[in-house]
């Protein structure tokens, strides 16, 4: 089972419990480690891997392509036009950082990425 979720260490720009994901979002605040294990470990999966995303480079990533176009067109739609072009400079950079936070050993990050096997 492959399980791809904000963290308890905030998604969407959310640095406070209290706070709100920067675009509303995620339903429910994210999970742990330790959660998803809580969860999935009685009713027989076993923790195959599991890895911390949007540590520092992820959390880049997602800023230049997602929340700063995102903050673009909340302001005005007419920015869709520029859109293209902002992508077309911005996207190497992007896929960049995606690159280097998925291969780091991130301690903390936005989000969690967790694979549960089951036990026969």
């Amino acid at each position: 089972m492959l399980i791809n979720s904000p963290s308890i260490y905030g998604g969407s720009d959310v640095q406070h419990e209290e706070e709100e994901s920067f675009i509303g979002e995620h339903a429910r605040d994210g999970y742990s480690k330790e959660d998803l294990e809580t969860k999935l470990h009685p009713i027989g999966f076993k923790t195959f891997s599991s890895k911390y995303t949007y540590g520092f480079w992820g959390d880049k990533a997602w800023r230049l392509g997602v929340k700063y176009p995102m903050l673009l067109l909340n302001v005005s739609k007419i920015f869709l036009i520029i859109l293209p072009v902002y992508y077309l400079l911005t996207l190497p950079f992007t896929l960049l950082m995606m690159v280097l936070d998925f291969s780091s050993v991130n301690k903390t990050g936005s989000g969690i990425n967790f694979i549960a096997k089951k036990e026969n």
